[in-house]
C-alpha cells in the first residue's frame, strides 16, 4: 500500500558510467556524493587532485611494470 516502507537498511551501491564531459562527474558528484577510481596521472593533476581525495578517490595504475615489460 502507500504506507509501505521497506524492511532494509540503504546498501551502497555501484554506477559505472562512461562520461564524456566533465559534467558527467559534477551531476554525479551533486546527486551522489560518490568515490571514483581514477588513473594514477588524476593525481597529479592541480586543484583536481583536492577534489577527487576529497572524494575519496581510489587511484590505480593502468600501466604496471608488468604491463610496460610485455609491450
Amino acid at each position: 500500500g502507500p504506507d509501505w516502507k521497506p524492511d532494509w537498511d540503504p546498501a551502497p551501491i555501484v554506477i559505472g558510467a562512461p562520461h564524456s564531459s566533465w559534467l558527467d562527474d559534477a551531476v554525479a558528484v551533486y546527486k551522489y556524493f560518490p568515490s571514483f577510481i581514477a588513473r594514477i596521472s588524476v593525481s597529479k593533476m592541480y586543484f583536481i587532485n583536492v577534489m577527487a581525495n576529497a572524494l575519496n578517490c581510489i587511484y590505480i595504475d593502468r600501466f604496471s611494470g608488468d604491463r610496460k615489460a610485455s609491450a
